[in-house]
């Protein structure tokens, strides 16, 4: 958790990612909303996308669950960089005792352009995909040290 919650990997794990920022809304025990801003850049030839988006973040201690859902906020494109309709985003976490978690991850992203749908579904499956496997990388190489302190004790 301290690897996804810190947003110090997201580089590092997201596929493509170039940019990104964080701004915490609020916060209270179970429930954590923060905006963000992420530009991505995609290949040819859908270039660099911008995303704006909430996402509120539940957790559920009793069943060792943590659900991260997004979506695009409503704000005005500024620049020359296009915007990225996120439909929804989602991240779940559940943990399985020892050190073990499943993660489970559903995207349903426009990229606001007019490309065919098998090149727009063959993007969000290698992004899916190479995303997975950096977060795994970078949890091996980073989360062993730092665990989260808000989930060090979920069994």
């Amino acid at each position: 958790m301290t690897v996804f919650l810190s947003h110090a990997w997201d580089k590092e794990f997201t596929d493509r990612l170039d940019e990104a920022e964080w701004t915490l809304v609020s916060s209270e025990p179970g429930m954590t909303v923060e905006h963000g801003r992420m530009v991505i850049g995609l290949p040819w030839p859908l270039g660099k996308r911008e995303s704006m988006i909430i996402s509120k973040r539940c957790t559920n201690p009793q069943q060792g669950i943590v659900h991260v859902a997004a979506h695009s906020d409503d704000t005005v494109p500024e620049g020359k960089i296009t915007r990225v309709n996120v439909h929804t985003a989602a991240w779940r976490f559940k943990a399985l005792g020892g050190d073990r978690t499943t993660i489970e991850v559903e995207a349903c992203v426009d990229p606001m352009l007019p490309v065919p749908a098998f090149l727009l579904n063959l993007v969000q499956e290698g992004w899916a995909k190479s995303t997975l496997q950096g977060f795994i990388k970078v949890c091996q190489k980073h989360g062993e040290k730092r665990r989260h302190p808000e989930f060090v004790d979920w069994k």
